[in-house]
């Protein structure tokens, strides 16, 4: 029931239902507990620690005190009884809150603290933090804190003073006392504990937007009663019920592994040397039995490594210790969070867990940049308020959204700042963070784990070991699986799946397209006489490489088909192409797959042979797991050469000095491929950052943790990039099929997009393509307002921005690209960010963009 328009909700009112959200939102998440211990990690005295609680409480429920600005009464509510005037505030309230509760706070500060110990007393600097999460509250974010802290107060100091003696809170405060307050207040703590007062304020500032939200939507939707503890998205005794009895009924390899873990952990390794199905059936049940008993050993730590080989089942083992995580810690955690660094990897890994879990709609959200909106069984109003808040035991979500999460100072991303506390967050391929930020990496995973009670798994099949960063305070990071290289790693059934073939690297020091085409084609021939088909898959690091080689092949008369994937085809090609390659219809032909790094992790195509252009070791390993990947071959082989060189690719990345060597050293390369040496590039990785850590004046974590003691949220923020590159979202207003090339629903677009644009004139007139031109047209007049009916509801602007990801690819920012973008009323060709190819014959859906551009 949504309130009526002319019903006009009282101060009063909002006040006790943002109250009410917030007790639920601390009970739900746990967090009484939290705050306590983060206070006291930075507040010795247990008296000021504990009003430093209550002033945590009293911001938010002080957070909307500045509505008795008669100009907010009069323009924004209509109130009659109230007269404007020409303040310098004008209808704004959110400042004038936040004066007020500095006034308030003061003032019981002033009567609290001892006269002996007023001066430099780090209660007042948190009131000034506190008092911006509340002027900042309708704002993009929280703002970094210098020496010109509170510059707005200045104008506006008459008028805010006029409303202190108005509600009887006249002290003694001007901007320089509360300059000089703030300034002092923090000499008392040790310089790393001032992460805890951002971390203190960040959560602060969730919270009073969260509670305000949730009861800004319980009024305007004239709910009756408030969400309970079931609304909240919590892994509650029932689920948790559920999840155990789902594992050992769905999966009957998990049901075994339960009952006989013992029987697989003492398993004799030399046992499992011969290759086979059977064989590596145990492997993997040991290495669960593995995982099991680490857990139960070390139960009380909070950081775990999993090093799994690729074939190894890793997302099961994750679900494995999950499952034992839940059991000994049966209310300390309430959600699981899965991030990876590819969108790819999520449709896997959500339909993974659906399968072993048995978790519904209701249970678990991805949440990425291609999405799109997510329907669950509840109501509109509430589906929103799930999507917007994640509301969901299971949540799976990009790197970069997740560590947004952690230190963003925006007010969206921080919505879902305190649902990270007492969970569960499963971190899959380590490796693709850029080395560079390892240490911040580090520290946040070892801080975050501390304070918000967080059980972090990492997982790779090439894991650096990040914990020998030396970083100050630092917690176990435990190793789950022992000896993984030389029980795991080396064992036939797993390191003879692929065979690294150097042959190319040796004959050609570079290659060309023509050579390279020549010598696909004459092994790929080979290949196919001695099996009978052949699947082969070509990677490059430029997309104008396989572009170019593209062109050399693609008439050969060796492939019945050839198909490209690179970063600039569109999704709905992707999966038909991927489609094609995996259906068992297909199993007997012969197909060559082109394509650059979007391959190299959470794709899920198994193929014969590889051919491979160097770039990053680590990333080799990764290309082997789509070859040979389910094992129904002897083994696989991966061809590598060099026709691009690496480091005009990677050359920012620390990892990329140290492969040159390697490659240019093919014993050590054969050696460290064979061997799965992958300490040898990691350790020396890791010894660069710790000599840089030493370093005085080394621009980099040193400087980092200044920003962090300085409470310089912006520069916390932008200073932490897992990924920087300079790029743009390029609309494609192309026609899609809905149907692939087998006459089947490709299933890109969710039933609830197809209604969506059905409704709004998108489809074509036979309904069987999307046409983009008119969904640029629908989004166009979305950005300018022109479609009201559409921005009214939030459900369709999270379809819209869900369809639009289908029709978007990423591109270098560049003055070339900007002028092939079609003119918008700003400079920069962009509407809201997004800016639309003018000429379509520079695109083609099978090959992606002409790379002339």
């Amino acid at each position: 029931m949504r309130a009526n328009k002319q019903t006009k909700e009282l101060l009063e009112e909002h006040i006790d239902l943002t109250g009410k959200y917030l007790c639920v939102l601390i009970e739900v998440n746990k967090l009484d507990t939290i705050i306590d211990e983060m206070i006291c990690l930075f507040v010795t005295d247990c008296d000021y620690a504990v009003f430093l609680k209550r002033l945590f409480v009293k911001a938010i429920m002080f957070h909307d005190h500045g509505k008795i600005n008669e100009n907010f009464q009069v323009v924004r509510m209509g109130n009659q009884n109230f007269r404007a005037n020409d303040d310098k505030l004008t209808h704004h309230h959110a400042l004038l809150g936040s004066y007020i509760f500095i006034g308030h706070s003061f003032k019981e500060a002033d009567s609290f603290i001892p006269d002996d110990d007023k001066k430099n007393n780090i209660l007042y600097g948190v009131i000034l933090l506190f008092a911006q999460s509340i002027g900042r509250h309708h704002a993009k974010g929280l703002q970094s804190v210098n020496t010109d802290f509170l510059p707005d107060l200045e104008f506006f100091i008459d008028e805010l003073c006029r409303y202190l003696r108005e509600c009887n809170l006249a002290v003694d405060i001007n901007i320089e006392k509360m300059q000089g307050c703030y300034l002092n207040a923090f000499n008392r703590i040790h310089k790393e504990d001032y992460f805890y007062v951002w971390q203190l304020v960040k959560l602060n500032y969730s919270l009073l937007t969260a509670a305000d939200y949730y009861a800004t939507n319980h009024f305007m939707n004239g709910l009756e009663d408030c969400y309970d503890e079931s609304d909240f998205g919590i892994i509650d005794a029932s689920l948790r019920s559920k999840l155990f009895e789902n594992f050992i009924k769905l999966k009957p390899y998990n049901a075994e592994l339960w009952k006989r873990h013992s029987y697989f952990l003492n398993y004799p390794i030399q046992n499992l040397q011969e290759t086979s199905n059977t064989n590596l059936n145990i492997l993997r049940q040991r290495l669960g039995a593995e995982v099991l008993a680490g857990i139960t050993k070390f139960k009380d730590q909070r950081i775990f490594y999993i090093e799994v080989p690729t074939a190894g089942g890793k997302t099961n083992l994750s679900v494995i210790m999950l499952i034992k995580l839940l059991m000994i810690y049966q209310i300390d955690i309430t959600k699981v969070f899965y991030i990876f660094p590819f969108t790819t990897l999520s449709t896997q890994i959500q339909q993974g867990l659906q399968e072993t879990l048995g978790l519904s709609n209701n249970e678990i959200l991805a949440e990425h940049s291609k999405s799109g909106y997510h329907e669950s069984d509840e109501e509109e109003e509430k589906n929103d308020i799930d999507n917007l808040f994640v509301s969901y035991p299971f949540c799976l979500l990009s790197h970069v959204k997740f560590f947004d999460i952690i230190k963003t100072c925006q007010r969206k991303e921080n919505y879902l700042f305190h649902r990270l506390a007492n969970s569960v967050v499963i971190i899959d391929e380590l490796q693709y963070y850029t080395p560079s930020e390892w240490d911040k990496l580090t520290f946040f995973i070892n801080k975050f784990a501390k304070t918000f009670n967080i059980r972090f798994i990492l997982m790779s099949a090439t894991l650096p070991k990040i914990d020998g960063i030396s970083i100050s305070n630092k917690m176990d990071f435990v190793n789950l699986i022992d000896n993984a290289k030389e029980n795991y790693f080396l064992n036939p059934n797993f390191c003879n799946r692929v065979r690294f073939d150097l042959s190319l690297l040796k004959k050609y020091s570079v290659i060309t397209h023509k050579d390279l085409a020549d010598e696909v084609l004459k092994r790929s021939s080979e290949y196919e006489k001695e099996h009978g088909r052949v699947h082969a898959a070509v990677e490059f690091i430029t997309k104008k490489s396989a572009t170019k080689f593209c062109n050399y092949i693609s008439k050969s008369v060796v492939f019945k088909k050839v198909f490209i994937l690179s970063g600039t085809i569109l999704e709905t090609r992707r999966r038909e192409v991927l489609k094609y390659i995996s259906d068992p219809n297909h199993a007997n032909e012969n197909i060559l797959l082109i394509t650059t790094q979007v391959i190299e992790a959470g794709i899920d195509i198994d193929m014969d042979i590889g051919f491979k252009n160097i770039s990053l070791v680590d990333s080799d390993i990764q290309f082997a797991g789509r070859i040979n990947r389910n094992m129904l071959k002897a083994t696989g082989i991966l061809y590598l050469f060099q026709l691009d060189k690496p480091e005009d690719v990677y050359r920012e990345d620390p990892r990329c000095k140290i492969c040159k060597s390697i490659y240019g050293d093919l014993e050590r390369l054969e050696k460290v491929l064979r061997e799965h040496d992958f300490e040898y590039l990691y350790r020396q990785v890791i010894n660069d950052i710790n000599a840089k850590l030493k370093q005085t004046f080394t621009v980099g974590f040193r400087s980092y943790m200044s920003e962090i003691e300085l409470l310089n949220f912006e520069k916390i923020d932008a200073d932490f990039k897992l990924i920087d590159n300079d790029t743009i979202s390029v609309f494609i207003p192309i026609s899609l099929p809905l149907l692939d090339s087998e006459g089947q629903r490709s299933g890109c677009f969710a039933e609830s997009e197809l209604e969506f644009l059905k409704d709004n004139n998108c489809l074509s007139g036979d309904m069987d393509r999307i046409e983009g031109r008119g969904v640029w047209e629908l989004y166009k007049s979305v950005v300018e307002r022109k479609k009201k009916n559409i921005t009214r509801r939030r459900r369709n602007t999270e379809l819209l921005k869900g369809i639009m990801s289908k029709f978007i690819i990423p591109l270098y920012n560049t003055s070339a690209i900007r002028e092939k973008l079609e003119e918008s009323d700003k400079k920069d060709y962009l509407f809201n960010g997004i800016g639309c190819l003018k000429d379509l014959s520079m695109y083609d859906y099978c090959l992606g963009l002409n790379e002339t551009l």
